[in-house]
């Protein structure tokens, strides 16, 4: 007999269309959308079109999407998909909110397979200017690190960085990557 597997409730199970013009930017929105990201999101909108819902709740109040949103809106879109969170409290949908806009930010990028992407596409003649990848590299990046200090067996160093405050999630990032791709343990 096979054992099941838990499963967790899927709270939000149908994509309705609703006319944009419904739906209510969260004044707790914790993310601004620059002009550069919206001009990238319509760009988006325009090669692959709508790739998840607008996340509301029943009041119709954007939790997730509020970028896509207006990346919809100055296409001049009305009607949008949507994905109502049924059931949940107001501290889950703040709670999400923070997260749905901080987990993106928590992932690492993996160098040579974004290298290897982007030269790809380019060879394919993918025009990548509109999704603002054409000349994306990471590699400029990392090889502004200094380089790697020798392992001494057995020891461990500290190393202190300054960074200006808002750059601090960039450089982390970097560096992680940096010492991912050299096999440099670490407790970044």
């Amino acid at each position: 007999m096979t054992k099941s597997k838990k499963i967790i409730p899927w709270r939000a199970h149908k994509i309705v269309v609703r006319n944009l013009e419904e739906l209510v930017p969260s004044p707790k929105n914790s993310r601004e959308h620059p002009p550069e990201q919206i001009r990238l999101l319509r760009n988006s909108l325009k090669e692959f079109g709508f790739t998840k819902p607008i996340l509301i709740d029943d009041k119709y109040e954007i939790i997730a999407g509020h970028g896509v949103a207006l990346a919809a809106k100055a296409e001049g879109l009305v009607d949008v998909p949507t994905i109502t969170a049924e059931g949940w409290s107001e501290e889950q949908k703040r709670a999400y909110r923070l997260f749905d806009n901080w987990s993106a930010t928590q992932s690492i990028w993996i160098p040579d397979m974004v290298e290897s992407e982007i030269t790809e596409l380019t060879e394919l003649d993918f025009n990548l200017e509109p999704l603002g990848l054409d000349g994306f590299s990471l590699q400029e990046e990392i090889e502004d690190l200094p380089p790697q200090a020798q392992r001494a067996p057995k020891t461990k160093t500290t190393l202190f960085v300054s960074i200006k405050n808002q750059d601090v999630e960039k450089a982390r990032k970097i560096i992680i990557a940096a010492l991912n791709k050299e096999k440099i343990e670490h407790n970044l």
